[in-house]
């Protein structure tokens, strides 16, 4: 099948990445989707009693906020790994010195053209670490960090309180490697 290029139009612009629209015509109609250099990464913190790090971060597009996993941009020079190891330490404040990748995933395939990488991060006791609870929301909009055993996540999906898709996805990537 052969795909025109139409129009290419910077939408959006960082020292990071940059979003662009972009315009084809496939199967004889006009076809927009969303471009963005580099993907990303999202990572699944589990500590050594099975317990799972998650976030709960202020999203605008949904204007409200949601609990998911650590997950972050892909950036140019830097591998993913070390992409997730860094949003990890970042976002979590705890050191990551390795990560597992479990599988990459296309975030929404009719729309957007990036990859995902999905990660493990396995750590300590998360109870070795200072970092939990209510936070000031001043980095990148998390308010709250906070861990759970698989049976309170599994009520938090059932009861609608986690239906981010990269959670999803890591979550099922994670049974099924276990």
């Amino acid at each position: 099948m052969k795909i025109k290029l139409l129009k290419d139009k910077l939408v959006a612009k960082s020292w990071l990445w940059e979003f662009r629209q972009k315009i084809v015509k496939w199967v004889d109609y006009p076809w927009a989707y969303a471009h963005k250099e580099y993907g990303g990464v999202a990572v699944l913190v589990v500590d050594s009693k099975n317990r799972i790090a998650l976030i709960k971060i202020f999203r605008l597009p949904l204007e409200k906020a949601v609990w998911e996993i650590v997950r972050g941009s892909g950036e140019p020079d830097i591998s993913f790994e070390e992409v997730a190891k860094k949003e990890v330490e970042e976002e979590l404040g705890i050191p990551v010195e390795k990560v597992k990748k479990l599988w990459a995933i296309y975030p929404d395939s009719g729309f957007i053209d990036w990859e995902v990488g999905i990660y493990l991060a396995q750590v300590d006791d998360f109870q070795n670490y200072n970092v939990w609870g209510r936070y000031d929301g001043s980095y990148e909009f998390i308010v709250e960090k906070k861990y759970f055993d698989i049976e309170q996540v599994k009520i938090m999906i059932k009861n609608w309180e986690i239906k981010d898709s990269y959670t999803m996805a890591a979550l099922c990537l994670w049974n099924l490697n276990k």
